[in-house]
């Protein structure tokens, strides 16, 4: 019998229900412009989040996936505001 890990099933929702469902939380954080799905250069689907810039907290909230969905994060290039 074929047996698979839980990282080869498919995710339980898609990518866009993971979205709609994530969108308010994702978009209340400070340095979240924007959220989409988009596809990465080799056309696997990914959630786009959008950031002013690069937050390793935010990295550590959200993570690489989210449901089995990759996560890419794209910079706007923006400076960090200072404190």
């Amino acid at each position: 019998p074929a047996t698979e890990s839980v990282r080869e099933q498919a995710p339980a929702r898609s990518i866009n229900e993971v979205l709609i469902a994530n969108v308010d939380r994702l978009m209340a954080l400070e340095e979240v412009q924007k959220v989409a799905v988009g596809t990465f250069e080799d056309g696997t689907p990914c959630i786009e989040i959008h950031v002013k810039y690069k937050s390793d907290v935010l990295a550590e909230e959200i993570g690489v996936e989210m449901e089995g969905h990759p996560v890419n994060y794209i910079v706007s290039g923006e400076e960090r505001p200072s404190p």
